[in-house]
C-alpha cells in the first residue's frame, strides 16, 4: 500500500506541474483523494476509509491531523458555548417578564 500512496503523490505533483489548479494548502487533499481513486471501490469519503479501516487514525502519519481535528472540534464546542451564553445573558437582559397578577384577563 505504501507503494500505491507514493505513487499517488507522485501523480499529484506531476498534475500540479502540468498545471493543476488546486493550491499548495490543498496537496494533503489532492494526495489523499488520489489516492481513495484507486481503492476499492473508488471515490470514498475520508471519513468512510476511517471507518472501514481503509486508512488507519492511529499511524503516526495520521496523529498530525487528529490533533488538528481534535483542537478545531474543542474549539468549535467551546466558542458554541460561549456564543449560546452570550446569546441566553442577551435574551434575558431583553426579556420583558411581567410581574405576577399583572396580566388582564
Amino acid at each position: 500500500m505504501a507503494d500505491i500512496h507514493q505513487n499517488a503523490q507522485e501523480v499529484v505533483q506531476d498534475a500540479k506541474s502540468k498545471g493543476a489548479p488546486f493550491t499548495e494548502p490543498h496537496l494533503d487533499k489532492a494526495n489523499i483523494y488520489t489516492w481513495l481513486a484507486w481503492q476499492n471501490p473508488p471515490g470514498r469519503q475520508l471519513h468512510q476509509a476511517v471507518t472501514e479501516r481503509i486508512l488507519n487514525p492511529h499511524h503516526p502519519h495520521a496523529q498530525k491531523f487528529v490533533s488538528w481535528f481534535k483542537t478545531l472540534y474543542s474549539l468549535t464546542w467551546v466558542l458554541a458555548a460561549i456564543n449560546q451564553s452570550t446569546i441566553v445573558s442577551k435574551l434575558a437582559e431583553n426579556a420583558h417578564v411581567p410581574e405576577f397578577g399583572s396580566c388582564k384577563k
